[in-house]
């Protein structure tokens, strides 16, 4: 079922701006002919495609119309981009108010190079990109702003588990010694984690005279196994990623953190500091 629903819009135009801006549900709308057309689409603008996961896209679409204006049809444009290469495009007709296609759909009309291709030949990172195109009654065709795209990312389920893990680290170059240490993993959000040490005890044993605490946190980013640190969790080192990315391992639950310590410059002199974590 096609989802309008009508708008009262005035013919001057400051008014129409004043009332696009205290309208709380609708974000931008897209106007031809001085004003004569409004129209606007509301759609999700990014969503996530869990690797051997989701079997299919499906999404509702809203289509708000100007008093005097009908919408007769939307056109949902899709296209594939991975590994710097772009597919062909096809056109996907939403004019009921959904978006639905199955895992197959999306990629049967869209080659790269004149290759249709899976899940298997795509990386994190990957996208869908879907753009929109209203046609109206009188033959007008909206184009709808590409800031309303709809983004489909290729990322994984995150299986790192909450709780109690071993650390150890043997940066001895660094720290002086090799330590062993109980740290704790939360869940800040889906696929981010904040590490109560990353040192896994490593400042603690070396510098706690210098007045560094015991713990040094940082929050990691699991992207399909791929470990990364996107935030310092406050630490005094200022955190941030090291040389090589890090891994997950869920048959053994191992995660390795590379990580780099900003503040005393590991980073610029290429030192790559990492420890290793063990669900207990």
């Amino acid at each position: 079922m096609k989802r309008i629903k009508s708008l009262s819009i005035p013919f001057s135009i400051t008014l129409v701006l004043m009332m696009f801006t205290r309208c709380e549900d609708i974000e931008q709308f897209d106007i031809a002919n001085g004003g004569k057309y409004a129209a606007q689409l509301s759609v999700p603008t990014g969503i996530d495609y869990y690797f051997q996961t989701t079997p299919s896209v499906s999404f509702d679409i809203e289509i708000y119309e100007n008093e005097g204006v009908s919408v007769s049809s939307v056109t949902a444009t899709k296209q594939l981009f991975t590994a710097g290469k772009s597919s062909e495009a096809a056109t996907v007709d939403v004019s009921g108010g959904a978006f639905n296609q199955t895992m197959e759909q999306l990629f049967a009309d869209v080659p790269v190079d004149g290759n249709v291709l899976t899940e298997n030949d795509l990386s994190p990172g990957d996208t869908w990109v879907i753009s929109y195109e209203m046609t109206l009654s009188d033959g007008t065709q909206l184009i709808v702003s590409s800031s309303k795209n709809t983004t489909i990312t290729f990322t994984c389920i995150s299986e790192i588990e909450e709780g109690e893990y071993t650390a150890s680290q043997t940066n001895v170059d660094w720290f002086g010694t090799a330590t062993t240490k109980d740290v704790t993993i939360t869940m800040e959000s889906d696929g981010v984690y904040l590490i109560s040490d990353v040192s896994a005890g490593g400042y603690e044993a070396c510098c706690s005279s210098l007045g560094y605490n015991a713990d040094q946190p940082a929050v990691i980013t699991d992207v399909c196994n791929a470990i990364t640190v996107t935030g310092d969790g406050t630490a005094q080192i200022q955190t941030r990623q090291g040389l090589e990315i890090g891994s997950y391992d869920p048959a053994t639950k191992t995660i390795v953190v590379h990580y780099a310590d900003a503040f005393n410059d590991s980073d610029g002199s290429g030192i790559d500091l990492y420890s290793t974590f063990v669900k207990k």
